[in-house]
C-alpha cells in the first residue's frame, strides 16, 4: 500500500561467501513510485536482472551489524520489509 505498483517483484544478489558476507541492497520490478509522489532517496540506479530492468535500493546495515550466525536471506527480507515501509510512512 502506497505505492503506484500494488505487487513488485523483489530480487536480492547472495554473495558467493554468504553467510559469511552480508546480503546488501535489494531490487524492485516494477520500480516503486510513492502515491503521494516525492523521489524515493537511494533508488534511482537500475540493474538488468533476466531481461528487465530493476530499480535498485540502496539500503545498508551499519558496519559490523551483520552477524553469520543469526543472520540470513530472511532476516535481510525483513530489512526489505521494513525499507519500502518506512518509505511510504513518511
Amino acid at each position: 500500500a502506497g505505492y503506484t505498483a500494488p505487487v513488485c517483484t523483489v530480487a536480492i544478489e547472495i554473495p558467493s561467501n554468504y553467510p559469511i558476507a552480508e546480503i546488501d541492497m535489494f531490487y524492485c520490478f516494477p520500480p516503486l513510485v510513492r502515491l503521494k509522489g516525492g523521489i524515493i532517496p537511494q533508488t534511482e540506479a537500475t540493474q538488468t536482472i533476466n531481461g528487465r530492468s530493476f530499480q535498485r535500493w540502496s539500503r545498508h546495515r551499519p558496519s559490523g551489524v551483520w552477524n553469520p550466525d543469526v543472520d540470513s536471506v530472511l532476516s535481510h527480507l525483513g530489512l526489505v520489509d521494513e525499507s519500502i515501509a518506512r518509505e511510504v510512512e513518511l
